[in-house]
């Protein structure tokens, strides 16, 4: 079991680890390369470049910001522990901010066309696509409350802040957001 005190002091390599295993975890359910690997197939090794990418991207941002974390874990099991942890955590967070948003007019209409989109892309009813979309909103806001969230709130920023502090800061961000969605359509099967 994680101990909580532990949380709060890991080098940064371990971080990046973390959330390395944590992403996996998230969109597959497991941080076991093998099960990755066998659920990947031939998109394995992309999936493992973008995801690099995307952590080396979430470096660069959190040095942009002065962010750095601090956890102390002393072996492979309590990382992996920890990165499950936070994963459950995460997703719960999520899961709660859909159920609120759902309740904006504007979110749930794209949330509707979304359905309607994936519905007319592939033969699912609408009840698949409606749990596919629901679920692929889930991940999407799970990996962003799990990288960005302690980061922008530590640092009072905004995703709007940033974008305004420089092109670079901008271009950053945006590459974060447009590798999470790749990330994502490897889970969908790319």
């Amino acid at each position: 079991m994680v101990n909580i005190e532990m949380l709060d002091t890991i080098s940064k390599g371990d971080t990046l680890l973390s959330e390395w295993y944590s992403i996996d975890y998230i969109l597959f359910g497991t941080t076991n390369a093998n099960i990755l690997q066998e659920k990947l197939g031939i998109y394995f090794n992309d999936y493992l470049t973008d995801k690099a990418s995307l952590l080396s991207i979430l470096n660069e941002l959190y040095k942009r910001i002065s962010f750095s974390r601090k956890l102390q874990i002393s072996n492979k099991k309590e990382l992996l522990e920890y990165s499950i942890h936070v994963s459950d955590d995460a997703k719960k967070k999520a899961e709660r901010l859909v159920e609120k948003l759902i309740e904006n007019k504007t979110f749930r209409n794209n949330i509707k066309n979304a359905i309607l989109t994936e519905q007319s892309r592939t033969s699912k009813s609408y009840e698949e696509s409606a749990l596919n979309i629901v679920d692929k909103t889930i991940k999407k806001f799970a990996i962003d409350i799990l990288l960005l969230k302690q980061p922008l709130f530590e640092k009072n920023k905004t995703k709007e802040s940033i974008i305004k502090e420089d092109f670079y800061s901008k271009t950053l961000l945006d590459s974060y957001f447009l590798l999470r969605d790749k990330l994502q359509e490897y889970e969908r099967g790319v």
